[in-house]
C-alpha cells in the first residue's frame, strides 16, 4: 500500500452528492418561506401511520427545523404500490 497526497479535483465521489446541497438550500427556502407545497402520502397498514409517496426530503428538512405538523395530501394507494405511483407522480402521469 502506498500512501501520498491527491489533488482534491482528482477525486470522484462514489455516489452522486449534490442532494447535500439542494437539501441545505431547501432548508433555507422551508426557513424563509415555509413549506409551498404538500407532502403527499398514502395511509399505512399501521394504524394512524402515513408512507410518504412524494416529499420524503421535504419532511426530513421539516423535522431538522423542529416542525411538528406539516400539510399533507393523503391519497388511496393499493398496498404495494407506492413505488409505482411515486414514479408516476415524477415523471407527470398523475396529477394532484
Amino acid at each position: 500500500m502506498t500512501t501520498m497526497a491527491v489533488n482534491i479535483e482528482n477525486l470522484k465521489f462514489l455516489e452522486d452528492c449534490s442532494d447535500l446541497e439542494c437539501v441545505a438550500a431547501l432548508a433555507e427556502s422551508i426557513k424563509k418561506d415555509g413549506l409551498m407545497h404538500e407532502i403527499v402520502v398514502a395511509r399505512s397498514a399501521e394504524e394512524g401511520m402515513y408512507t410518504i409517496i412524494s416529499g420524503a426530503r421535504r419532511t426530513k428538512v421539516c423535522k431538522e427545523l423542529g416542525m411538528r405538523e406539516i400539510l399533507c395530501k393523503v391519497i388511496v394507494v393499493e398496498t404495494g404500490c407506492e413505488l409505482k405511483i411515486r414514479k408516476k407522480l415524477n415523471l407527470g402521469e398523475i396529477l394532484l
